[in-house]
């Protein structure tokens, strides 16, 4: 265990009247300091305090927290992430990727090498951030909702019904991408029907992607395709949800107890924070993570 050396008095970005390039160094070295302090006190915490109650976890979440929003408001943000990043990768072997959000980034660096504390903190800093609660509010705001886990829950689990109907889309895109890759990697067959059909499917299908076939059964395993039937967007929509709540059992599979629902909204959120990474760097404005339709 490191032993704390510094003053616990938070650290202040730096006043003196010096160059902008020297002011800018020395507020960048000043948060890496502070931020190897709270990984000092997160690697004390997790070697004497987990089996305490964890109400102190709470206050580090809070300093964290304060920590988190002096850098996401200063203009070296840009600089200190980076610095951040090439720490975790060159001094402590830890990988980060390339859409980390900069509060993940200021979370991993405090948390180091376990990765799940540090999902699990972000998105419950993400939670506070959102509804402007202070970093002092923090511990009771937790302790409030029942815990971290049960705060996380909640958050999973209320969403509106706005959120509903995006997630609703969210499961037709995961349906049509999956069928996507079917088509490409395993196809139960590929066949041409007659041309003049073809056309006039075309011209009925008013947008939808799919031309659906009427297979009669012909037997264990064997089909008769009679005739191929377009469809609009809507009714391709709901033919898709059908396909996905099909399928939902391999997703289960694949993203183990975490909610098929909670998987897809967290892949969603990734989605809109990495691209609001890039519309920030161009001065464009930012994507409300509930006011996007994935098409």
């Amino acid at each position: 265990m490191q032993q704390l050396t510094q003053n616990t008095t938070p650290i202040s970005a730096p006043k003196a009247l010096i160059s902008a390039k020297q002011s800018n160094e020395a507020e960048i070295r000043a948060f890496m300091t502070q931020g190897e302090f709270l990984a000092i006190k997160h690697e004390n915490y997790v070697a004497q305090y987990v089996a305490k109650a964890n109400e102190d976890l709470y206050f580090l979440l809070g300093e964290i927290l304060s920590f988190a929003e002096g850098i996401l408001a200063t203009k070296n943000v840009g600089q200190i992430i980076k610095e951040m990043r090439s720490e975790l990768t060159y001094t402590h072997k830890i990988k980060t990727q390339k859409n980390s959000t900069d509060l993940n980034i200021i979370v991993r660096f405090v948390t180091r090498t376990s990765r799940k504390n540090a999902l699990i903190y972000s998105q419950v800093l993400a939670k506070a951030l959102s509804l402007n609660i202070k970093s002092a509010e923090l511990p009771q705001y937790i302790k409030a909702n029942g815990g971290i886990n049960k705060l996380r829950e909640k958050s999973n689990n209320s969403l509106t019904s706005d959120q509903a109907n995006k997630l609703a889309n969210l499961q037709t895109y995961y349906a049509n991408k999956l069928l996507e890759a079917r088509a490409v990697s395993s196809p139960y067959a590929t066949f041409e029907i007659d041309k003049a059909r073809t056309s006039e499917l075309h011209d009925i299908a008013q947008y939808g992607d799919y031309v659906y076939m009427v297979c009669k059964k012909n037997g264990l395993g064997k089909f008769t395709v009679i005739d191929a039937v377009a469809m609009d967007k809507d009714l391709e929509a709901r033919i898709l949800q059908r396909y996905f709540d099909y399928e939902q059992h391999a997703l289960k599979g694949h993203v183990g107890s975490t909610s098929v629902e909670a998987y897809l909204m967290t892949k969603f959120e990734e989605t809109i924070e990495a691209d609001n990474e890039q519309r920030a760097k161009h001065g464009a404005p930012l994507l409300d993570k509930f006011a996007c339709v994935v098409d």
